[in-house]
């Protein structure tokens, strides 16, 4: 048992325990063996976990160091969408306002031709309408086919541009709620790269025993 016990323990409870030694046997024993033995164990034991310990500072700063790097890259990011996004917004804007301008440009061409030819179709009414009262019949049928003849030319010409009048509008696939389905930027994940496991069992003593649990991962 390596447990120290009286005389009277020895011959009562202990009496069918072999190899019982003499306090000087054993002490002799744990000087000259055991103590080398178990002060080795402990230095092995102190230098793994000396280096964990480092490993898991290097680790810390290393964390400390690739977190800052991310946030200097995700500014960068944002300073660059920003610009991107200032650039493809001013090349809409310009699109938008050169197509505006020339559905505008041709409608008001339209709109003052028809004008044109509602203004002289006025004329020519107003002027047919006071024929009317022409008393002389030589210059009333000359009046009158004269109307008729300006009345067929504006009719054939307003006919014939009738079918490139058109009416405009202006649109675009432009979806405003795009960027709201957007949730993030980038994934950041947390990725194991290292796992401490006993590769080899820690030098002991009759004294002691070292139990190592491994944790399932």
């Amino acid at each position: 048992h390596s447990i120290p016990c009286c005389t009277v323990c020895i011959c009562t409870g202990h009496r069918k325990c072999e190899n019982i030694e003499t306090i000087t046997e054993t002490a002799e024993r744990l000087r000259t063996k055991e103590h080398y033995k178990l002060f080795v164990a402990m230095g092995e034991l102190e230098k793994e976990m000396t280096d964990i310990k480092n490993e898991l500072e290097k680790n810390i700063a290393d964390i400390e160091e690739t977190s800052d790097n991310l946030i200097e890259e995700a500014e960068a990011m944002y300073t660059n969408l920003q610009k991107h996004i200032e650039k493809i917004k001013n090349e809409y804007l310009r699109k938008l306002s050169e197509k505006s301008k020339e559905c505008r440009g041709k409608l008001q061409e339209n709109s003052d031709s028809l004008g044109d030819k509602f203004s002289y179709l006025k004329r020519c009414k107003k002027s047919f309408n006071s024929m009317k009262e022409e008393r002389d019949d030589v210059q009333f049928v000359r009046e009158f086919y004269e109307i008729s003849k300006k009345y067929s030319t504006l009719k054939d010409l307003y006919l014939k541009n009738k079918t490139c009048l058109r009416l405009m509008k202006v649109t675009s696939n432009f979806d405003s709620k795009c960027f709201e389905g957007m949730d993030y930027l980038g994934n950041v994940n947390v990725e194991i790269i290292k796992t401490f496991h006993t590769e080899r069992c820690m030098p002991s003593s009759s004294l002691y025993a070292y139990h190592i649990r491994k944790r399932k991962s």
